[in-house]
């Protein structure tokens, strides 16, 4: 049975194309390999990339994904899952997920947090 999965998985496979996505003229979704964003965003996004960084304030709810994470950014909500995120934000509920979270002083969760992650680092 698992050989049957695996052959039709890599089946599969071979009739998806390529995808190479970038950066969207919609603030709503931006994919790209490297993303710094300093710009006021006026809406909820998802920001996908290897190396994401936000500097700027996110009008709605922000998930961003990507394999290091540096948010410097306001938002109402916030979703980040990633292999090290380092936060020196200010949000009201927040959810992280990824191996290593590093909360600066400077952050600020106003009600709920929840984290996974092997290694935590709390600052202030």
């Amino acid at each position: 049975m698992k050989k049957k999965l695996i052959f039709l998985f890599v089946i599969c496979m071979m009739f998806i194309p390529h995808i190479d996505a970038k950066e969207y003229d919609n603030e709503k979704l931006i994919i790209d390999n490297n993303i710094v964003i300093d710009n006021d965003i006026n809406s909820s996004s998802l920001i996908m990339g290897n190396n994401v960084e936000v500097d700027s304030k996110i009008g709605g709810s922000g998930i961003i994904v990507g394999n290091d994470i540096s948010l410097n950014s306001t938002a109402d909500y916030l979703v980040a899952l990633g292999t090290n995120i380092t936060y020196s934000g200010k949000t009201t509920d927040a959810l992280m997920v990824a191996n290593k979270i590093v909360l600066n002083e400077s952050s600020n969760i106003s009600r709920d947090i929840t984290m996974f992650a092997s290694t935590v680092e709390v600052s202030g």
